[in-house]
């Protein structure tokens, strides 16, 4: 299991685009917990890593919402 942590835009159907990436790509989800505020929107993600991380991070900050997407130690 790989817990990721995200910050998203606060916009209309970014944590769905996230959440659809994830499981389009080959990663199982375990968990999703999401806080909200006026500036950004905190999401944390456990998914079951069957496939490389590396390859996941790219593609969730390829998406326009994403401000950053990085492991969380």
């Amino acid at each position: 299991m790989t817990q990721i942590q995200l910050k998203l835009r606060p916009t209309e159907g970014a944590l769905l685009r996230v959440i659809g990436v994830t499981e389009r790509r080959g990663y199982p989800l375990l968990h999703v917990d999401a806080h909200s505020g006026d500036e950004h929107m905190s999401v944390s993600l456990s998914v079951k890593n069957n496939r490389p991380i590396p390859l996941l991070l790219n593609q969730l900050n390829k998406l326009h919402d994403v401000y950053f997407a990085e492991v969380k130690v």
